[in-house]
């Protein structure tokens, strides 16, 4: 019979299903508890209970690693198991009083997308759309705000990555980037994402109820990368023969969503 374990699950983003890296750590949770382990997890709302504010990151505040940390060496004697986002736990087991398996998961390793990105399509399709932008200080001040927000340097990843005692993997670009750059081979674990049987079975009943009529769906996050620009062009081409458009994961709400396509 198998040992039942203690599991920490920890992700800079908030918990639940509208965002992809969240979605991944809340169905692992599910499978899991299944498996009779007992999961908590720590997430955004937990790492800042009173919201990640401008004005934290001007005054120098902790940010969310330092923050991770502190919570750790008070709780982290507690688990067996660490399962943590990217870039989350750039420390040494030893340095929060661990002593259990610490787990760097992948959600898509931002070095390779900066590597697609020299693609030269990409870049055709990026230099075309800058080209249309029209700047405007609401837009040159946003720009700023994410870049004083911006997340952590690659240092973050690579002592992520250093700590863990398991490396998991999307895909297998990532494993072999990752042991080109000479991350051991026999932490690195290969584990693509997917659908369990249930959202498999729901998905088939869904399209055999529409088979009458024609839907399109955008799945990921509201950004350039996936493809936002173009999706205004495809529902006008595509109004009169489409009956529905479904958005699905993209981290934001039917405001912001309208607004940016106006």
């Amino acid at each position: 019979m198998h040992r039942k374990l203690k599991i920490l699950l920890v992700l800079q983003t908030p918990w639940g299903t509208s965002l992809g890296m969240s979605k991944v750590h809340y169905e692992l949770k599910r499978a899991y508890e299944d498996m009779g382990h007992q999961v908590d997890y720590l997430d955004a709302s937990k790492i800042y209970p009173k919201g990640d504010k401008l004005i934290y990151h001007l005054l120098g505040f902790k940010n969310h690693q330092e923050r991770i940390l502190d919570f750790l060496k008070d709780n982290a004697h507690k688990y067996d198991v660490i399962d943590a986002n990217q870039r989350c736990i750039p420390y040494s087991k030893e340095s929060f009083g661990f002593k259990g398996r610490l787990i760097f998961r992948s959600h898509g390793l931002f070095p390779l997308y900066r590597i697609a990105e020299q693609h030269p399509i990409y870049k055709r399709i990026e230099n075309s759309l800058n080209e249309k932008r029209q700047k405007s200080l609401v837009k040159s001040l946003g720009e700023l705000k994410r870049y004083i927000m911006r997340p952590p340097g690659e240092w973050a990843l690579w002592d992520s990555i250093k700590y863990a005692d398991i490396v998991h993997v999307l895909n297998k670009a990532e494993y072999e980037y990752l042991k080109l750059y000479g991350v051991d081979e026999t932490k690195l674990k290969l584990v693509p994402n997917g659908l369990d049987d249930e959202y498999i079975e729901n998905g088939k009943e869904n399209i055999n109820s529409i088979s009458d009529r024609t839907e399109i769906s955008f799945v990921g996050s509201w950004t350039f990368r996936k493809g936002i620009d173009f999706l205004p062009e495809i529902i006008d081409r595509s109004r009169g023969s489409v009956s529905n458009f479904n958005l699905l994961g993209t981290g934001g709400n039917k405001d912001s969503i309208l607004k940016k396509n106006q």
